[in-house]
């Protein structure tokens, strides 16, 4: 059980990881994904009124949120490197 918590604590970790050292090519992509999600869910819910489809619509515009201003931020640092 103990080796389990540690992949697992491993598996976490570098995902984590992926998401810190992102480049703006990368979190333009899972911005694509995370909007394809909204356009999905917010299509179910306004069209069949599934409220679960709400709450993940709603969840992925919050990760929008989140990642735009990373992008942001990583793009501005790429601009300046180049």
């Amino acid at each position: 059980m103990y080796l389990w918590i540690v992949l697992f604590d491993l598996n976490i970790y570098n995902k984590l990881k992926e998401k810190v050292f992102m480049t703006s090519q990368q979190l333009f992509e899972t911005m694509k994904e995370h909007w394809l999600a909204f356009e999905e869910n917010h299509a179910r819910f306004t069209e069949k009124g599934t409220k679960a489809a709400g709450v993940r619509a709603r969840k992925s515009i919050n990760e929008l949120k989140k990642l735009s201003s990373k992008y942001r931020s990583t793009q501005l640092a790429e601009s300046k490197t180049k």
